[in-house]
């Protein structure tokens, strides 16, 4: 009888222990869903930022042949 009531108890004791892991992990995982979303307008200004340089690029290739051709 003595280890009959203490499987019980261990098993409620594990299932308690992963309630409440599971429960502060679906917390981390809402802020980790809030910060992917502010991740995702950082990465679409940058994205912006990258076709500017690269538009200003093609500029300055295109001055360069400008140039040689005043030459």
């Amino acid at each position: 009888m003595k280890k009959w009531s203490t499987r019980p108890s261990g098993r409620s004791w594990q299932s308690f222990r992963r309630g409440s892991i599971q429960g502060t992990g679906n917390r981390e995982q809402g802020t980790g869903n809030r910060e992917q979303v502010t991740g995702n307008k950082q990465r679409t200004t940058s994205n912006e930022q990258r076709t500017t340089n690269h538009e200003q690029r093609t500029t300055n290739h295109e001055q360069r042949i400008w140039n040689t051709h005043l030459k």
